[in-house]
């Protein structure tokens, strides 16, 4: 903790600078005004360096934390008050030392943050002065009138510091209440563009009205699985579905109709898929779905039938109206290395999008409602007779 976040650090130098500067100009007025004082220039002298030192060591980066800071203070006090007890004596009792005590005590209780640490310190103060007292011999009333103005004086400053130290916590708790707000209201903050993001995220990689991952998150993830895929050889394929009829079911009923089929269809897609498998509305009624650890067509081939006959199921467009679709599939092997299939080789995530769209195409050439997969001889096959429209 720095000295300027501090302020008991802060107290503390200021407590030490003052008291050594009073003590440096004490001792030159000391030289021109000898017969005034008690003591010599060199004790003023000497305790004025001590402070110098102690206020340097405080500011310093090798200095103690505040609250042992604070101790090292009181021990300089106390050097203080012996020395003007010192003083006290030595002029035989003048009221003169007995009123810089009391001047003392009300500086030295700026330093004391507890209450209970200053009567203590108030306590030592008086039980070394008893002694002085009857040493000196003094007559009874003034033993009295000092005592009492001592006493007085104490009293008086720990009011002061119990008022200080008061407000000091209230000041506190106001403090630690406004921090509460601003926490709670940062957190409210954070949590409400935690929502926002949220939003954007779904707006950004799922589709409006499926609710499926639309084509931006397809080739993310697709670039992820294919990467994957390439370094460890784990292969996949890929699904590429367009429904058909779908034109017809948009010119006969309107498009919240093919809204609606649309809706349908993508929860029986997503459902009749496996559990780790990802699924995707590509564009308008075209889906894809990747499918991890799929290597043959035997493997695909049941995937695909069981789409392609929750897809032949009826949708219930109004309460008397029903309609009916099929869907045309093709799919795409990664790494290809399927010796029925045997497809170009794949470079990039893009390639097998289109190869299995291609394979797609030729399921409708075929009869529409069927599942193909991506061969050369179905690439051969299309150069002569051109894409499907």
């Amino acid at each position: 903790m720095t000295t300027e976040a501090d302020p008991t650090k802060k107290l503390s130098i200021f407590f030490l600078l003052a008291a050594a500067i009073v003590y440096g100009l004490w001792s030159c007025v000391g030289l021109f005004l000898p017969e005034f004082y008690y003591d010599r220039p060199i004790e003023r002298l000497l305790l004025a360096v001590i402070g110098f030192l102690f206020a340097i060591y405080l500011i310093s980066s090798h200095a103690l934390e505040a609250s042992k800071s604070t101790l090292l203070v009181s021990l300089y006090a106390l050097i203080l008050h012996f020395h003007f007890l010192s003083l006290f004596a030595r002029a035989g009792g003048d009221e003169i030392y007995a009123l810089g005590i009391l001047i003392f005590l009300v500086g030295s209780s700026l330093l004391f943050s507890e209450l209970l640490v200053y009567i203590g310190f108030f306590t030592v103060v008086i039980l070394s002065y008893l002694p002085v007292f009857f040493a000196l011999n003094l007559p009874s009333y003034r033993i009295v009138m000092l005592v009492a103005g001592i006493l007085t004086i104490g009293a008086v400053t720990s009011l002061l510091l119990f008022l200080r130290i008061r407000l000091s916590n209230q000041f506190h708790a106001q403090r630690l209440t406004t921090v509460r707000l601003e926490r709670r209201l940062v957190e409210e903050e954070l949590e409400q563009k935690k929502e926002e993001s949220q939003r954007y995220k779904t707006v950004a990689y799922y589709d409006f009205l499926t609710g499926l991952p639309n084509r931006t998150f397809l080739h993310d993830y697709l670039q992820r699985i294919f990467d994957l895929a390439y370094r460890t050889q784990k292969p996949f394929a890929l699904l590429f579905a367009d429904l058909d009829g779908f034109k017809e079911i948009n010119d006969t009923y309107g498009h919240d109709a093919g809204d609606t089929v649309l809706c349908y269809f993508a929860e029986r897609f997503k459902t009749n898929l496996r559990s780790g498998d990802f699924h995707a509305r590509y564009a308008g009624d075209e889906f894809v779905a990747i499918l991890p650890e799929i290597a043959a067509i035997a493997d695909a081939g049941p995937i695909c039938e069981r789409i392609i006959k929750i897809a032949a199921d009826p949708y219930p467009l109004q309460p008397d109206i029903t309609c009916t679709i099929g869907v045309s599939i093709g799919v795409a092997f990664y790494p290809g290395r399927v010796a029925a299939t045997r497809p170009p080789i794949i470079s990039c995530p893009q390639d097998l999008i289109k190869y299995a769209d291609s394979a797609m195409y030729e399921a409708k050439r075929r009869g529409k409602n069927i599942w193909m997969p991506y061969s050369e001889k179905l690439a051969f096959l299309q150069a002569l007779n051109g894409p499907v429209s």
